[in-house]
């Protein structure tokens, strides 16, 4: 059974060279998300891995961020997992991603929440809380 083992909000995910291979470096992980105004649009990133993806029956994986009042902000719709790398003497494996989600509208401050299916199955949901910030 597939679940999530890692998931972090963050400013950025950036890609470095270390061992001659391709390293994704978490930029700045956040406990909320600060804009001076609302509504905005605002840019950020989450990492997330999943831990026991059967790759003989698990075919997609849909992310979906969503606001305050339920309302759908950013979706990915449905992402196929058949073009993966795929260990073919394993039927179970591990799935990281990364996702930048770049100028999502936030239209009200409070608690947003990211829900992560597989298959049309909610693996977990995680919160972030959207603030106003006052200028100094």
């Amino acid at each position: 059974m597939a679940y999530i083992n890692s998931f972090t909000y963050c400013e950025d995910i950036q890609q470095e060279i270390a061992n001659n291979k391709v390293v994704p470096k978490i930029v700045n992980p956040l406990t909320e998300l600060q804009t001076l105004f609302i509504p905005t649009h605002y840019s950020f990133a989450i990492s997330c891995g999943i831990t026991g993806v059967n790759i003989d029956n698990d075919k997609f994986i849909r992310i979906v961020f969503m606001s305050p009042k339920g309302e759908i902000v950013n979706d990915t719709g449905k992402i196929d997992l058949s073009n993966f790398p795929r260990n073919n003497k394993e039927t179970t494996g591990n799935l990281k991603f990364n996702l930048i989600m770049k100028n999502v509208t936030l239209r009200e401050t409070g608690i947003y929440e990211t829900k992560i299916e597989l298959n049309d199955q909610e693996l977990q949901s995680f919160k972030i809380e959207v603030k106003k910030v006052e200028e100094k």
